[in-house]
């Protein structure tokens, strides 16, 4: 699922890194470059036919010093979230949209968004 998500994200949404698991972890580092985004998997639920991934999905950009981008950078965040989410092709619960002023190895701000992202899957050993 991780490499099909960066393969949607880059082109469409102006995404310059993306990291997945703890996003304290990934962007404390100096290599970050923004827009940043950072995908965490809370778990996954398997069922007949389909795999349910409980996502949080966190996107920011860095504050001028001045922190007076702040409001575009929420803004643009919520886009960005948008069109990851509209561009997975797949069933999509919840968009409820968290802003954040976070300090990790730059003073950044964002959005953040917790889903449910169900991915359909033919078992192959149905025949058994």
């Amino acid at each position: 699922m991780y490499t099909n998500l960066k393969e949607l994200i880059h082109p469409v949404t102006g995404i310059e890194t993306v990291t997945f698991g703890d996003v304290y972890n990934n962007w404390n580092n100096s290599e970050i470059k923004y827009s940043a985004l950072n995908v965490f998997c809370k778990g996954c639920t398997i069922s007949d036919g389909s795999i349910t991934y409980d996502l949080i999905l966190f996107v920011a950009d860095r504050l001028l010093e001045d922190n007076s981008n702040e409001a575009t950078i929420y803004d643009i965040s919520v886009i960005q979230l948008e069109a990851i989410i509209d561009n997975l092709d797949v069933i999509v619960n919840g968009r409820n949209y968290t802003f954040f002023t976070e300090k990790f190895a730059d003073l950044v701000a964002g959005a953040f968004v917790e889903i449910e992202v169900t991915i359909p899957y033919s078992k192959p050993c149905n025949n058994l």
